[in-house]
């Protein structure tokens, strides 16, 4: 009775085609003039180099993935190529899982540039799978990304099964098994040679496999072969590993043609505030201090810390406090990266409200003095505080201060 009871398996799969491009384009500002320049990212090594992804103005010119960069040149002269970073790449994807991790506890990296979400328990955490959904859409296409994405009863599955798009409903278990089954094997993640033999014997679907015995597909094709297709319908767990959030958070942007004065940081700088509240939540944490690194074209790189009077997790006020700071700082003329690093993080307080003062009173006085200390400076603030140790040696010393 209980195995009937069970829940069955739901995997979501999102893929971000453009990853390599949007890593190296999403910390500018959106304007018109950057939506309709022609862009693309190169593969960093080979000869002759190839376009590895670009955006929809480069591919109404005619570009498209592999090819090979003189050719890509000669049909659009205006385009403005960009090498490939796979450590902005990683960033990215790590702001992305945290964003993902709010809304499901298993969630697992793809380095092809994906991720997956385990979503059958997650189903009453925003009153059904719809809103969680347009929840998850909205978070993650902050700003808007380029997404496939498919559902599946295991990781294998819902990544075969994948189409462009962020899909908000979910089909049924019946809707599922007739896609997967109707399939084309040539999605699935097999070797070339397997896929030859596969067509040889006249198989064009995952129908077609799953139609055959299982002795039959062991002698024919191996014992790995079908654990695959057990992984694909779900009748082997996934055991590929499960995101855990770091202990610390460390992030960072490039800019390649350099930011020039210190308004122009604000947006990127705004964009990693938003990545590390991101990561608090995921945490449940508050940060305490956070250091700020802005690493010139030519030159030394300058850093900068904020210190919290009390724990923060919001960006906005994050921003604030570190635009202050920023304005009392000499920086050199082009900045193209800007580091964010925060160690000191603590267990995000409960909503046990303050006797005296209340939660918001003591927020509001935490923020005042993080203001001043951002404008003015550590030194210019300071405090009475008890002498504890004097107190402690000699008793009759606060009847001596009346």
């Amino acid at each position: 009775m209980a195995a009937s009871l069970k829940r069955p398996n739901l995997w979501l799969y999102l893929q971000f085609p453009l990853l390599p491009l949007e890593a190296l384009t999403r910390a500018e500002p959106d304007t018109d003039q950057t939506a309709a320049a022609p862009r693309a990212v190169i593969t960093a090594r080979g000869n002759p180099r190839r376009v590895l992804c670009c955006n929809l103005a480069a591919e109404q010119c005619g570009l498209e993935a592999e090819m090979v960069l003189p050719t890509a040149l000669a049909i659009c002269p205006e385009l403005r190529t960009l090498p490939r970073q796979t450590d902005s790449e990683q960033a990215l994807l790590q702001h992305l899982v945290l964003v993902a991790y709010r809304f499901s506890p298993e969630v697992i990296i793809d380095q092809a540039g994906g991720l997956w979400l385990e979503l059958s328990g997650c189903e009453k955490l925003l009153g059904g799978f719809t809103p969680l959904l347009q929840a998850l859409d909205q978070a993650i296409n902050q700003p808007p990304l380029a997404i496939a994405s498919g559902f599946g009863v295991s990781p294998e599955a819902a990544r075969l099964l994948s189409r462009p798009g962020f899909q908000t409903r979910v089909p049924g278990p019946e809707i599922l098994r007739r896609q997967l089954a109707a399939a084309p094997l040539a999605k699935l993640d097999t070797s070339v040679r397997k896929q030859a033999d596969l067509a040889k014997l006249g198989f064009d679907t995952v129908g077609d496999l799953l139609a055959l015995p299982n002795k039959v597909l062991g002698r024919r094709f191996g014992a790995a072969f079908l654990e695959q297709l057990a992984r694909l319908t779900g009748r082997q767990p996934c055991r590929w590993p499960r995101f855990q959030p770091p202990s610390y958070f460390e992030d960072s942007l490039q800019h390649p043609d350099g930011i020039q004065n210190k308004e122009g940081l604000l947006f990127p700088m705004k964009a990693l505030l938003q990545r590390f509240c991101h990561y608090l939540m995921a945490r449940q944490c508050h940060c305490q201090a956070m250091q700020w690194g802005f690493e010139p074209l030519l030159g030394e790189p300058v850093t900068i810390t904020v210190q919290l009077t009390s724990g923060q997790n919001r960006w906005s006020s994050l921003l604030a406090i570190s635009r202050l700071q920023l304005e009392r700082l000499a920086l050199p003329g082009s900045i193209e990266m800007i580091r964010l690093t925060s160690r000191q993080l603590a267990p995000a307080p409960g909503d046990t409200p303050d006797l005296f003062s209340g939660a918001d009173g003591q927020r509001n006085d935490s923020e005042l003095l993080d203001t001043l200390r951002a404008r003015l400076g550590v030194e210019a603030l300071s405090q009475p505080v008890l002498n504890l140790i004097r107190i402690k040696a000699d008793p009759n010393y606060l009847e001596q201060l009346n």
